[in-house]
């Protein structure tokens, strides 16, 4: 078993420092050509729904690799992980850089996507087994915000590209530089700290994971577009995932080798509604980062510039407000921040949903309430994430790799939901006040659903952490 006891304070920092470096640049790359599709389309000349793999592709690589990465914990050197990751990363981003067709750029999307698939369950396995329990909420803090800026800085970074008139194929350079140097530092820096405990994966388990994730992922993206195929690959998809789910349930309870993740061991309740909760704080993450931008644009005739500071002022600010509450959960635990965070996003959607009546003011007043929902997706997700690692500590892999598929399957869920609702309320058809209509509309859903989280919420509060009691 990897022994990280032997690890002073400063190969633990250093270690967890270019964990979370390489995090934040290989989600980076999951956004990096969002602000460039219309340039594609004409250069390619394809159209919208075609353009949109080079987000789908990325999607539906991670949608793989997450699901094996327990296994790849448990069973390999920490230091092989992680290069792989990166050594992939840095691959998919080189073909991307040289790619003369679109095609090509999709594969090196691909690519790029089965690296960022591996790092983001790591991350979090190696903060919780590298650091004291009593950090617990602080360091998941501090890997929630890498993750959550890389993919969210990166259309700014790639528009600031665009914009300087060079060539869109030098938007992958500093990444791969990034990547790079990473991959060099973790050579030295990254120890083995994995257990070693599954020599084989199980077949069948794997092949039920290369199909079902990406069905559903595709599947949803398909009918996000209008595509009735998706329902057909969507329902293929969630029958092979049931089955992997029992096959996951039956390994686990079984002991037997090759399990890819023990669901069995991580079937407590309150572990199965906070992965519930954090599936739902994705679709928040979906409506404030793709549709509220696209509603107050045109809502408020906003330049693009003004939009962006719309939604990554308030975005900046929640993360101060994430490391804040690292240490009230270390503190006090998680009942107020799970009660105040849902709390937060039930009120600043329910102010969202009176949008449309409110007239002077109504900009700040926009602003405000979307930073209500930003404040309260970060406290929130940080409290729910550090419960879920608190009820089953030594279960950090298979938890991790758990949470992060519910957040890809929430994300895709969110995005395809929130905007069939948005477009269903035909935003554009009587002029900019009705995007504004149309994002209010989509701002009562979205209250419902937090009450119910709330609601949902008190069982995560009252279960105690194993081996301790919530101060």
């Amino acid at each position: 078993m990897g022994n990280h006891t032997h690890l002073k304070s400063g190969g633990k920092l250093a270690m967890f420092f270019i964990l979370l470096g390489s995090a934040f640049f290989c989600l980076f790359n999951e956004t990096l050509l969002s602000v460039g599709d219309n340039l594609l389309m004409r250069q390619f000349n394809l159209d919208y729904v075609t353009v949109q793999w080079t987000m789908s592709g990325f999607l539906v690589a991670m949608s793989v690799t997450v699901p094996l990465l327990a296994f790849f914990i448990n069973g390999y050197s920490t230091k092989l992980v992680i290069s792989a990751a990166l050594c992939l990363s840095c691959i998919g981003l080189a073909i991307d850089f040289f790619s003369p067709t679109f095609w090509i750029l999709i594969v090196g999307r691909v690519i790029e996507g089965l690296g960022a698939g591996f790092i983001t369950p790591l991350l979090f396995f190696s903060a919780l087994t590298l650091f004291s329990p009593k950090h617990r909420g602080h360091v998941i803090s501090i890997c929630g915000i890498a993750c959550g800026l890389g993919p969210s800085l990166a259309p700014s970074y790639s528009g600031a590209i665009l914009n300087s008139k060079a060539n869109w194929h030098f938007i992958f350079l500093l990444p791969f530089l990034a990547a790079l140097l990473f991959l060099f530092l973790s050579v030295f820096f990254v120890k083995d700290i994995s257990p070693h405990k599954s020599p084989s994966p199980d077949g069948l388990s794997v092949l039920e994971t290369v199909f079902s994730f990406p069905c559903i992922i595709v599947g949803i993206e398909l009918l996000s577009n209008k595509n009735l195929w998706g329902i057909l690959v969507l329902a293929a998809g969630l029958l092979v995932l049931s089955f992997w789910i029992c096959r996951q349930f039956y390994l686990g309870k079984r002991k037997k080798k090759g399990v890819l993740v023990d669901l069995f061991s991580i079937s407590k309740k309150p572990v199965l509604i906070g992965l519930l909760l954090i599936f739902c704080l994705q679709i928040a993450n979906m409506c404030l980062s793709v549709v509220y931008p696209m509603a107050i644009e045109p809502g408020f005739r906003l330049s693009p510039e003004a939009a962006s500071s719309m939604l990554m002022a308030p975005l900046a600010i929640s993360q101060l407000f994430a490391l804040l509450a690292g240490k009230i959960y270390d503190r006090w635990g998680s009942k107020f921040l799970l009660f105040s965070g849902f709390s937060l996003l039930v009120l600043g959607f329910l102010a969202l949903s009176v949008l449309k009546s409110i007239s002077g003011g109504a900009l700040a007043y926009t602003f405000v309430s979307a930073l209500l929902c930003f404040v309260g997706v970060a406290l929130s997700t940080l409290a729910v994430e550090s419960s879920i690692f608190s009820f089953l500590p030594s279960m950090a892999a298979d938890l991790s790799t758990a949470e992060q598929e519910s957040m890809q399957i929430g994300g895709a869920v969110g995005s395809a939901a929130c905007m069939a609702i948005f477009q269903a309320c035909q935003p554009g058809s009587f002029g900019p006040e009705s995007y504004i209509s149309a994002f209010a509309t989509l701002s009562i859903v979205m209250t419902c659903i937090y009450v119910a989280c709330l609601a949902l919420s008190w069982i995560v509060a009252r279960a105690k952490p194993a081996g301790e009691v919530e101060k």
